[in-house]
């Protein structure tokens, strides 16, 4: 059981809510990466209807904005931001939140932050699999020109076009589920550039053999 504070605006008044497990705190610490800076910037600085609820689906709803700052990124280190939720008004006691509460759909398999290409029109698979197993993904790039992808039955190919980088999109959806999303950077290189790294390579192969 954790103590929660809640603080209204214009108000001194401090209280403790105890066993409301959604809302830590007024400020917490979160990852800062692609997926979450989206969602975000999204959201921030709007009002927002908002919910803590308990263990026992017993909570409080209230409405509140959500801002953050992102911390100094650190060597070796995960990169780190602090939200901060401020209630608007007193929040309001709901004995049973059960049927305002959607399940969000997961994604079972990790997906790749990023990917680099091997080659410029070379391919890179990922298989995405999602909890529930019949949620519909939808897959889509920021630039065809550069990567296309296609989804086969949970299998992602990614295709590179040109020397460049974009985005893939990911959106899983389902009939009573909170959707999900996430994101992929995928860098395709130069064939020129990848010639010359190679010609390098054996250039420093063919001098340590003569030596």
């Amino acid at each position: 059981m954790s103590d929660i504070d809640i603080k209204v605006v214009n108000s001194t008044i401090i209280g403790k809510i105890d066993g409301v497990e959604t809302l830590e705190a007024s400020e917490t610490e979160a990852y800062m990466h692609r997926d979450a800076i989206n969602k975000l910037e999204e959201i921030n600085g709007k009002l927002l209807h908002l919910m803590s609820v308990a263990p026992d689906f017993t909570g409080y709803k209230y409405d509140a904005t959500i801002t953050y700052t992102p911390n100094e990124v650190e060597m070796d280190a995960a990169w780190m931001g602090t939200i901060k939720i401020t209630p608007k008004n007193k929040p309001q006691y709901i004995e049973n939140c059960f049927s305002l509460l959607k399940p969000t759909i997961k994604y079972v398999d990790a997906v790749s932050p990023s990917i680099t290409l091997e080659t410029t029109t070379g391919t890179a698979k990922q298989l995405i699999t999602t909890d529930p197993k019949d949620a519909t993904l939808e897959v889509k790039s920021d630039s065809d020109a550069i990567a296309t992808v296609k989804n086969e039955s949970g299998t992602v190919t990614i295709t590179g076009v040109k020397e460049g980088s974009t985005i893939i999109r990911y959106k899983a959806t389902k009939e009573g589920y909170a959707l999900a999303e996430t994101t992929t950077l995928v860098i395709v290189p130069s064939n020129s550039v990848l010639a010359a790294n190679l010609a390098l390579e054996e250039e420093k192969t063919k001098s340590k053999t003569t030596k």
